[in-house]
This record gives structure tokens, C-alpha cells and sequence, in this order.
């Protein structure tokens, strides 16, 4: 069986990956990253997950990053008005060196993340170029040289991710997408995050567990 680190979230990407690895066998260890994220609601759902699944879901606080950006993602209050406006500056990078920090720390020789295809335009640290040097660095750096950077999802479109995700029973319903949740938790629905998240379910003919959330 495989030991791997799993960057997680709660959201769709990451949870169809951690039921995707559990399927394929792997020994799975989710670790979650608070940086002062909006939408830390996510980091919630995860541990709900998780605990339904008998895991232990460790969260690292990164708070500091909200002192050295000003990204639009960090902030409690305005609109992020598309992708771009969300990039957190080098956030993979920060978020896979403790991720290798962890895994080495524990003799595992693996960290996986479930960026995707459409995710290239918006953040270049979802890129196959990035993670491929990173990859190598990380091995440089820990004197591992069979350490990997799994992204199984590299080629894969979000519509795609959720059809996967049918196909293992992931419980969509369970898991956080909104960067703009409502009182008392309800997901936006107009938000950019919301917005991808019901195309995706909308291309698989399909109705988003959480949509009637929004109609409320």
C-alpha cells in the first residue's frame, strides 16, 4: 500500500482525489492549510469528511500570508470578480514545501494536489512546468530522490473531476466551494468559485447537490 500527503481542502477537486486514492489503496494522510482564506469554511467540511472516513485530518495555520499579500482571496469583505482576481501569490509552493516537510518527517515519500486543467490560465502554480521543478527541488532538498508530486488531474477539466467523483460516490453534498458564503453558511452561488462549480455539474447533466442552498 502507498503512503501519500494529500494537500486538502474540502472542495470538489480534492475530495474526488482523496476518494480516488482510498479507491486505488493508498495509505492517505490530508493535511489542510488556514491562510487566512475567506472561505476557511472549506477546512470544515474537510474535517467532516474526513472523520466520516476514519482519517485524520491535520490543519497547518499559515495566517502570515495575509501580512505579505493583499490578495482579494484574503480579504473578509468586496467581490472577487473572476479567477485571476483569487491568486494568492506562490500559495502551491508554501503549501507543497510543508507538505514535503510532513511527509519526509513521516517516511512518506509522495505529496498530492488536485489542481487541473482549468486551472493553467489563472494560477502558473498549477502548471505542469511548476510542479515538475518542484518536484526536483523538493527531491534536492530532502536527499529523496523517489520523493513525488502527484497531480493526477493535470489533464483533466473540472467537468471531468466531477464525473470521476460520481463514478466513486464522492458526497458532493458535503463539500465547500464558495469564497462569498452567506449567513448562516450557504454558499453564494454568483461568486466565480460557485459560478465553475455548476457548469461542471451542469456538464455532466447533472444538478449540484448544494445548488438549492442558493435558492433559498
Amino acid at each position: 500500500m502507498d503512503k501519500v500527503v494529500l494537500i486538502y481542502s474540502g472542495g470538489i477537486d480534492s475530495t474526488v482525489l482523496l476518494y480516488k486514492l482510498l479507491h486505488e489503496g493508498s495509505e492517505v494522510f490530508p493535511l489542510g492549510f488556514d491562510y487566512g482564506q475567506r472561505h476557511v469554511r472549506e477546512l470544515l467540511h474537510a474535517r467532516q469528511i474526513c472523520n466520516s472516513l476514519g482519517l485524520l485530518y491535520v490543519t497547518v495555520k499559515l495566517n502570515a500570508l495575509r501580512d505579505l499579500c493583499d490578495a482579494s482571496l484574503l480579504r473578509q469583505t468586496g467581490s472577487i470578480p473572476d479567477g485571476r482576481a483569487a491568486v494568492v501569490p506562490n500559495r502551491n509552493a508554501v503549501m507543497l514545501s510543508l507538505a514535503t516537510t510532513f511527509a519526509v518527517s513521516n517516511d512518506i515519500d509522495a505529496v498530492a494536489l488536485a489542481v487541473h486543467k482549468s486551472d493553467y490560465a489563472d494560477f502558473p502554480d498549477c502548471r505542469p512546468e511548476f510542479l515538475e521543478a518542484f518536484e526536483k527541488a523538493m527531491q534536492l532538498a530532502t536527499e529523496r530522490p523517489s520523493f513525488r508530486i502527484l497531480a493526477p488531474f493535470l489533464s483533466l477539466t473540472k467537468s471531468e473531476i466531477v464525473k470521476m467523483g460520481v463514478e466513486l460516490r464522492v458526497p458532493f453534498e458535503k463539500t465547500w466551494t464558495c469564497y462569498n458564503p452567506r449567513f448562516p453558511g450557504l454558499p453564494c452561488g454568483e461568486c466565480p468559485a460557485c459560478l465553475e462549480r455548476r457548469k461542471a455539474f451542469e456538464a455532466n447533466g447533472i444538478r449540484d447537490p448544494l445548488q438549492s442552498l442558493t435558492e433559498r
